[in-house]
């Protein structure tokens, strides 16, 4: 007994070595390509700078399991290899909750942009029982088109010339942010998209364990986890990871694999029976929160047919559930924008001819895989031949992934063509497709090795690329964005201090942070006639309205040109009431009257960095 007692002892000690020479030897490589430095998650800081002493963590390790001998190094290795299967489930849940922590701790908590605006603005109407925010202000205005002048970024005016404004953007996401709100207050906004980052995490590894098995769904979730479109999304309110969430849980219903129906804990008996109605009701939800997304629907009905026909079954049925699962988001969509915007199929955005053309495509083509090619390693390439490489047992839903992901991507290329690398999150859908096939084509190169060094090489393969992409991630500013949308929320914080309560603010990009924050209205000088400044104010001033005006620091001189030759309010010829961080300064326009009769007018300085 005392044998067996110190040789599992012994055993033990080997795996637990073996953990630390390997983990040691992963966050060297990550310390050695991203610099190091401080890591904060959930108030927990974690200071990696040294890579000379994990080195010397990796070298205690493996002189350790040197001298435990040849056979307890060989059970170690076999051990790893059996471990990463049997617990990768418990892996994945780590890295979703580790996600969510992330997303948690770098949220940017801003509604700056016009679309967080936008997302933010149309909760807070739904939660108190209302599409259209009426505008009071316009219907007081002398100036000319009054309405298009009080319209805030991720906004059009209501139809049939009604005072008031609608938010432009799709309403699934703000339901959700609706219900959290209606919950917890507005602070619990700002949970919903942490929340969606861990069931991403968690759906991701599900596809991928479908698809290949446990160590690929760990890897697939550890890399989708680090990627850099993925982790931004994840600190911004915004709806591109709750709409990837969404699909990525209608491909996971939908497919299946020889490995699933090989294990049936994959795949359930009841699930796989009320997967193709759960798979619309998934898909309907995702429509409902980017509805531009529709031909995926098509997908995802192509392969839950295609698995109809290939058991023998009948395809009419399972298309029908689909379709009634679907139906109840289709329905909630043609309601909501009859509602806001006068028809069941009119949207926010317009006439959709104007955002979609053949020209469009080229240019979104090169710089799609041109952000890929910056944000991915380079053997993001491999996907194209992951199907072919796949195990017989995975080659069937490899392709289906190959083709849902090819399927997102051509949604978008004719679409917009924008500059900035961040949108790549409307790629989101099709990443938990990519990194399964990208896992896929590691763990069948893991497999070439000799079987006792299989276990370590998929941990290192594991997380070097993981530590790669979280390399690319920092290298593309992904974790400053809380800094850069600080000035909204310092301004929104400000001026729901300072402000009278009746106050007007006139503002352009800090439209949506203004209104926000403090709830008073806003006027966009970009959209007022440049011969009616001063007699808008005059108007406002008549009716005992404070009048403020709001500018990032490059928008003064803007301003100035297009308002200084016919206005004396134009001229910003008065020192402002605030400077917040030489980013934003906002000025009283009753401070004009004041300075010219020679009153001193202090300017407040806020330094909030």
């Amino acid at each position: 007994m005392t044998t067996l007692r110190a040789e599992t002892a012994a055993d033990r000690l080997a795996r637990a070595l073996l953990v630390l020479a390997t983990g040691g030897a992963i966050l060297a490589f990550g310390v050695w390509l991203t610099g190091g430095g401080l890591i904060e998650i959930a108030g927990l800081s974690i200071r990696l700078r040294r890579v000379d002493r994990l080195a010397l963590v990796v070298l205690a390790g493996v002189a350790g399991l040197i001298l435990l001998g040849a056979e307890r190094r060989r059970r170690a290795l076999a051990w790893l290899w059996d471990v990463l299967e049997r617990r990768a489930a418990a892996i994945a849940v780590v890295t979703a909750l580790v996600a969510a922590a992330v997303a948690w701790t770098y949220r940017t908590d801003a509604a700056g942009g016009s679309d967080s605006f936008c997302y933010l603005n149309q909760a807070e109407l739904i939660a108190s029982g209302r599409v259209w925010d009426a505008q009071p202000l316009a219907a007081i205005a002398t100036w000319p088109d009054p309405i298009a002048t009080v319209v805030p970024a991720g906004h059009v005016p209501a139809p049939g010339g009604a005072a008031a404004i609608v938010p432009m953007c799709p309403a699934g996401y703000p339901l959700m942010l609706a219900a959290a709100r209606l919950v917890g207050g507005r602070p619990a906004m700002f949970v919903v998209v942490p929340m969606a980052t861990a069931v991403m995490v968690w759906l991701t590894f599900l596809l991928a364990r479908r698809a290949g098995g446990g160590r690929v769904g760990a890897i697939a979730a550890l890399w989708l986890a680090t990627s850099a479109a993925f982790l931004h999304q994840s600190f911004q309110p915004m709806s591109d990871i709750p709409a990837a969430m969404f699909w990525a849980a209608a491909l996971w219903l939908a497919s299946s694999s020889d490995a699933a129906r090989a294990h049936p804990a994959f795949a359930p008996e009841a699930l796989r029976r009320g997967r193709p109605i759960i798979a619309g009701v998934m898909t309907g939800a995702a429509l409902l929160v980017r509805p531009n997304l529709a031909p995926l629907a098509v997908v995802i009905a192509a392969l839950l047919a295609s698995e109809a026909w290939r058991r023998g079954g009948s395809i009419v049925p399972v298309l029908v559930r689909y379709g009634a699962g679907a139906l109840p988001g289709l329905g909630a969509i043609l309601v909501l924008q009859r509602l806001a915007y006068g028809g069941a199929l009119s949207t926010g955005y317009g006439n959709l001819g104007g955002l979609f053309a053949a020209a469009q495509v080229m240019p979104n083509l090169s710089r799609y895989s041109g952000w890929l090619a910056e944000t991915w390693p380079p053997a993001i390439a491999l996907v194209l031949v992951a199907p072919v490489l796949a195990p017989p047992a995975a080659r069937r839903v490899a392709w289906w992934l190959l083709i849902f992901a090819a399927a997102t991507l051509l949604v978008y290329l004719p679409y917009l063509v924008f500059e900035g690398w961040w949108f790549l999150r409307f790629l989101l859908p099709a990443y938990p497709a990519l990194f399964t096939l990208l896992a896929i084509v590691a763990t069948r190169a893991v497999m070439a090795l000799p079987p006792l060094g299989r276990g370590a090489a998929t941990a290192a393969v594991a997380g070097a690329g993981a530590a790669l992409l979280l390399s690319l991630s920092i290298d593309h500013g992904v974790f400053r964005a809380r800094d850069f949308e600080q000035r909204f929320r310092d301004t929104g914080a400000y001026l729901a201090a300072t402000l009278p309560p009746d106050a007007v603010v006139f503002a352009h990009d800090l439209g949506g942070a203004v209104r926000f924050y403090t709830g008073r209205p806003t006027l966009q000088w970009k959209a007022l006639d440049p011969a009616w400044l001063d007699r808008a104010i005059a108007t406002m001033r008549a009716r005992a309205l404070p009048v403020f005006l709001t500018f990032e620091i490059a928008e003064e001189e803007m301003f100035r040109q297009r308002f200084g030759a016919l206005n004396e309010y134009g001229r910003l010829d008065w020192p402002p009431r605030a400077d917040i961080n030489h980013l934003v300064r906002i000025y009283d326009a009753a401070d004009r009257d004041r300075a010219a009769r020679g009153e001193a007018v202090e300017t407040k300085t806020i330094r909030t960095r």
